[in-house]
């Protein structure tokens, strides 16, 4: 049984993704660039791009980052879920739920620790307001999300809505996620069922459409792993029956434009806007289908360090806006080539170093899984 997706296609899915990622995250603090709908439906920023499109400008890709960069996110909830199946159902790794949730969470706190206590350390050394111990300790427990969802309810019980840096919210919702699938394994085993996945996929959709836009609700669920439950089924759905499917590099080049115009034709109303969690993951497929050669070759060995990439850059890009903003606060591309520079020198660093692997024999332990 030949799997949807190879190895290397994985690694140059993640690759593409967090290259994607890294640059919107810059882009996107730009004041003149189009926002995206990132965890609020922003129907006045879209059409924005109504009339920009008419008569672009040089910063037409600052723009196409800042607007659609966030959209190949979900491709690493999909791969999770993919991989997921392939290791444990499909491979010879023995599977424990209580085991499997401590050590995912072990995990997620060696590839965040080190990160977290030297951006606190660098907002010391500016003089800036440091994070409450107690949003540092949701952070580290990985229940930041739940932490988010407590200050959208009720403010005064927030522990730290925004906890500094503010991207590392995707670690909580990783974690729920993990947590959902120790339940159905643990309940399901190895039999690969179908509705599992599909009911994943339909649960995660119809929480977006229950609550209505501007909502309470609306923004929990963009918080939290129930959005996410959309591109993780969708991965377990590929790993269980994806060979089914015969994907083609031909199929893939006439499916890859015809899922642009549909993640930005969903941009445009409330209720189809969440599907988008589930075609961008499917455009990342198509591209990665379409790679050869050394491009293919490139993306996956970005896509080996990925993880040190999301936890590094928010660090390179405050560093950057702090020295942009006094210096060179109107030399876009320049910011964004010393950004994506200073980046690249950070992760080489790191992994050189070895401080992750050190990170993670001590508080992972040698034992755990590969």
């Amino acid at each position: 049984m030949n799997p949807l997706l190879s190895k290397q296609q994985c690694a140059a899915m993640r690759g593409l993704a967090i290259i994607f990622i890294m640059l919107h995250n810059y882009c996107h603090l730009f004041t003149f660039a189009i926002k995206e709908s990132e965890f609020e439906f922003k129907l006045d920023q879209t059409c924005r791009w109504g009339s920009y499109i008419l008569n672009p400008d040089i910063n037409l890709p600052v723009n196409l980052f800042s607007t659609f960069g966030f959209y190949l996110l979900p491709t690493f909830m999909f791969l999770g879920g993919y991989g997921l199946v392939r290791k444990y159902e499909q491979g010879n790794a023995t599977f424990k739920a209580g085991r499997f949730v401590l050590n995912s969470w072990r995990k997620l706190l060696s590839l965040v620790l080190i990160p977290q206590l030297v951006f606190i350390a660098m907002l010391a050394y500016m003089n800036k307001p440091l994070p409450n111990l107690a949003s540092v300790i949701t952070q580290l427990g990985m229940v930041n999300n739940i932490a988010i969802a407590i200050g959208s309810i009720e403010p005064a019980l927030s522990l730290s809505v925004k906890i500094n840096p503010f991207i590392y919210w995707y670690l909580g919702m990783m974690m729920q996620l993990y947590v959902v699938y120790a339940l159905i394994h643990h309940f399901q085993g190895v039999k690969s069922r179908l509705w599992v996945p599909v009911g994943l996929i339909l649960l995660g959709y119809a929480a977006h459409l229950i609550f209505p836009q501007g909502s309470i609700g609306a923004s929990i669920i963009r918080y939290n792993g129930t959005v996410g439950f959309i591109p993780f089924g969708l991965g377990i759905l590929a790993a269980r029956f994806g060979h089914k499917i015969h994907l083609t590099t031909r199929r893939a080049a006439i499916m890859l434009p015809v899922l642009l115009v549909i993640v930005v034709a969903n941009c445009f109303n409330y209720y189809s806007w969440g599907a988008n969690y589930a075609f961008g993951a499917m455009v990342a497929i198509c591209s990665a289908y379409l790679m050869r050669g050394k491009t293919l070759k490139c993306f996956a060995t970005v896509g080996k360090v990925s993880a040190l990439v999301y936890i590094l850059h928010p660090l390179t890009r405050w560093i950057l806006l702090q020295v942009s903003g006094r210096h060179f606060p109107t030399w876009t591309y320049t910011q964004l080539l010393l950004y994506i520079l200073l980046t690249i020198v950070v992760v080489y660093v790191y992994n050189a170093l070895g401080i992750y692997r050190f990170s993670l024999r001590v508080i992972a332990g040698k034992k755990q899984d590969k």
